[in-house]
């Protein structure tokens, strides 16, 4: 490893497989074609320890157990393993009794079962104590995916023949019939935090949502997809699905067991520059190229208001810490500042010499930043304003073009993107702390919540990962 930062994660001598994050997500297991599985570090890259080797042929799934001193494997060679995550040697012979290649893996929640699907179209049930197994289902279809329900008495099963076998653990059988509703492949199956429902993703184009205890459908399709829907994943809180799909494409869907299908929201008269939520997620903003600012209520839908008084495109957003104001960028070169109770200015325009392209407030909601397009003259690309004597502490970068503006959480650095450089600003001295370089203009980037790291994205589709202190690029370049 050098200075900079660390190479891709090499040590497999033939393509992986496999990978599971550790419960922690401090540690990273893959499976290879090569036979073997390797640990490695999550955020270094880092091989932890010698290879687990054993298996005779490829390795297809690796699954950790809840604690994590466990991780099991499934191989072409039809055999699963159980192996000791600190001593990376197996904790009991070989467990046998597939006859096809065991292709998904998951352990129960208390950690003292195994469910393995197979290609052979059977599932089996392992003890993972004691290597037995205590059931199997079989005459399914090819099973592509397996969840437990959150208190282990369940088992969701996403199958190639388009259903969802639902299993009881303790009774060894189905616990209904199969969930029919999707036109193909089931690719991915998950239970709700509470255990209620069932999210499916589909090679239909699809997600669809199920009660878990009846296997009866929640809602209609979850349709936006434009190809394959891989995968599916609840939120902490069980209130937002995530769906990803073979369209490039990530969805975000609320969970309102009575419509979870969002539905667009109307009004502007031309296209949606940007939005931004208020702190609480109560409200967002709107900006348009229509001159006007929406403000809009999240859980109805319903326009609270209409801001007008810029002159040409909004452009850029953003609302203070205790959602009081809203700061609002344009194409008419000037910032503005609304009061989000009543919506009227609070005073003047913030004059620039370009478009605004990216404005912040301060944590503490005392300054704001503005970063613009200069094209022509010596006016600051960047101001910092202090908004009780409404006039700019703070200007650099004469002429330029700054494409975006940021403040750390706590309020002592900024960052302003200026083409293909990121530089890092100390608020209290204004001295320049970082000058990270990039290969193309650097078109958004932003700290992350603790301040010790940016992100940064480029017109070449580069993402970068930054240390703040050190400067020290912590992720090799992520190529979109």
């Amino acid at each position: 490893m050098d200075n900079d930062t660390f190479e891709p994660f090499t040590g497999h001598t033939d393509d992986i497989s496999a990978l599971a994050y550790s419960p922690d997500g401090k540690c990273v297991a893959t499976g290879s074609l090569d036979s073997t599985i390797r640990t490695w570090e999550a955020m270094t890259g880092r091989q932890l320890g010698k290879p687990l080797e054993g298996h005779t042929s490829s390795v297809q799934a690796v699954a950790y157990s809840p604690d994590g001193r466990h991780l099991v494997s499934g191989s072409i060679d039809k055999t699963l393993r159980i192996w000791d995550t600190n001593t990376h040697e197996t904790v009991m012979a070989p467990l046998e009794g597939h006859i096809i290649t065991p292709c998904a893996l998951q352990y129960s929640p208390d950690g003292n079962f195994i469910a393995c699907g197979d290609q052979g179209f059977t599932l089996n049930l392992w003890d993972a104590n004691t290597g037995k197994c205590i059931a199997s289902i079989e005459q399914l279809d090819s099973v592509n995916s397996v969840s437990f329900s959150p208190v282990g008495i369940h088992i969701s099963i996403g199958c190639e023949d388009s259903l969802i076998r639902v299993y009881d653990v303790k009774q060894h059988q189905l616990a209904f019939e199969p969930i029919v509703g999707h036109r193909a492949s089931v690719e991915s199956v998950q239970y709700s935090p509470d255990g209620r429902l069932i999210a499916s993703a589909s090679k239909d184009h699809t997600v669809r949502i199920w009660d878990a205890l009846t296997g009866t459908a929640k809602c209609g399709p979850l349709e936006g997809h434009k190809s394959y829907v891989n995968g599916v994943s609840f939120s902490r809180d069980g209130l937002r699905l995530v769906s990803c799909s073979q369209d490039g494409s990530v969805r975000v869907w609320e969970i309102n067991e009575k419509d979870m299908a969002s539905k667009p929201l109307y009004g502007h008269k031309h296209d949606i520059s940007g939005v931004f939520c208020s702190p609480l997620g109560e409200h967002f903003a709107s900006g348009c190229r229509d001159h006007t600012i929406h403000i809009w209520e999240v859980r109805s839908g319903s326009c609270l208001h209409i801001i007008e008084g810029h002159i040409e495109t909004v452009y850029s957003l953003s609302v203070s810490a205790d959602g009081s104001l809203l700061a609002s960028g344009s194409n008419d070169k000037s910032i503005r500042i609304w009061d989000l109770q009543s919506y009227a200015a609070v005073a003047e325009p913030l004059h620039f010499g370009g478009r605004i392209a990216s404005v912040c407030f301060s944590p503490d909601g005392a300054q704001l930043l503005g970063g613009s397009h200069i094209v022509k003259g010596e006016d600051n690309a960047v101001n910092l304003w202090d908004l009780s004597r409404r006039e700019p502490s703070f200007g650099l970068h004469k002429g330029s073009q700054v494409n975006c503006v940021h403040f750390s959480s706590d309020g002592t650095k900024f960052l302003s993107a200026v083409e293909a450089t990121l530089e890092v600003w100390d608020a209290n001295t204004r001295g320049l702390s970082q000058c990270l370089q990039h290969d193309g203009s650097v078109k958004t980037a932003a700290f992350s919540p603790d301040g010790t790291q940016i992100v940064s994205g480029t017109d070449k589709g580069d993402i970068r990962l930054w240390d703040v202190e050190t400067g020290r690029l912590l992720l090799p370049k992520v190529e979109s």
